[in-house]
């Protein structure tokens, strides 16, 4: 099996996931969270899917004139991801991609907990929605495989640029930036 074989299977055909744990900054904060992506190969090569990208709450000064006590904000991305693998070896698989959907940012107040999937996070007070795009370049290598299947670890950087949107406190500017993601990917094939 050559390396194209080994990364999307015999026919081209696969499905990749990711796990991933990501960080962007916002109005001068870092935002941690989490990243998974699910990508299907209808051919060599090229993939489509879909990229989920979830921050926790990260406390800043901003109240945006709300009457707040402890200000936070929390972004949530839910896109469209499209792919292509540049270079592919036995063990490295690099991957430039282009995501575009939704960005959620939430102004929040950390002094009123409510709960939400049975965890308390700070009562979110407004949201601003944006046309995210997203294009970024990933790094994998191969750690294990077997019939039919791959486990990478996987690190990437995007940069995020906010369009138009819904917006009640912030602007786009302020919520575009880099986010760098470091995690694990495994493969399914045909």
């Amino acid at each position: 099996m050559n390396a194209q074989e080994e990364i999307t299977g015999k026919t081209g055909e696969g499905f990749v996931s990711s796990f991933v744990c990501n960080t962007t900054k916002a109005l001068n904060k870092e935002l941690w969270g989490i990243g998974l992506n699910f990508v299907y190969y209808p051919v060599k090569k090229i993939g489509v899917g879909l990229n989920l990208n979830f921050t926790g709450f990260r406390t800043i000064n901003e109240t945006y004139s709300y009457t707040i006590s402890e200000p936070a904000i929390s972004n949530s991305q839910y896109g469209i991801v499209c792919q292509y693998n540049l270079i592919q070896s036995h063990k490295i698989l690099t991957t430039l991609g282009v995501s575009s959907g939704l960005s959620q940012i939430n102004l929040g107040d950390k002094a009123i907990l409510v709960k939400a999937g049975g965890f308390s996070q700070p009562k979110t007070i407004t949201s601003d929605y944006y046309f995210a795009v997203e294009p970024g370049l990933s790094f994998s290598y191969k750690t294990w495989s077997a019939e039919g299947g791959f486990l990478w670890f996987t690190a990437g950087v995007k940069y995020c640029f906010l369009i138009s949107g819904k917006t009640e406190f912030g602007s786009s500017n302020e919520f575009s930036n880099y986010l760098f993601f470091l995690g694990v990917s495994s493969a399914i094939l045909k």
